[in-house]
């Protein structure tokens, strides 16, 4: 295990809850420097606490768009400056297809996918 950013991050967040297997932060930071300091996007599916978001904005950095899907209302709250909520549930494709539509239309590229919820997700 290492002692990178994002590693560190967890362990000193003390605001948003945040549930991670650290044994990732490794891997996270292997395949997502590259878009440090970038301009990427990225969708989360389970937003939960709100603290991975926001650590991935804060490792991403400030020209990143971070976009959370969740199904719970209240999970808005997690929004800010380049962090949005869009509320559905992964088990509704017909949801999810109409969120990927209409957001892929204001993006040119995607650059990746994270998701802790949808261990069934069929699209």
């Amino acid at each position: 295990m290492s002692d990178g950013f994002l590693h560190k991050y967890f362990l000193n967040n003390s605001h948003k809850r945040l549930h991670k297997w650290v044994h990732y932060f490794d891997i996270y930071e292997r395949h997502l420097a590259r878009f440090r300091g970038k301009s990427p996007i990225m969708i989360e599916i389970g937003v939960m606490g709100g603290g991975s978001l926001a650590m991935w904005k804060e490792y991403l950095g400030p020209n990143s768009r971070i976009i959370g899907i969740d199904i719970n209302p209240e999970c808005k709250v997690h929004e800010a400056d380049g962090i949005e909520i869009f509320i559905g549930s992964q088990d509704d494709p017909a949801r999810l297809m109409q969120f990927f539509q209409n957001t892929l239309r204001l993006i040119s590229c995607l650059m990746m996918v994270a998701t802790y919820a949808a261990h069934d997700l069929i699209i």
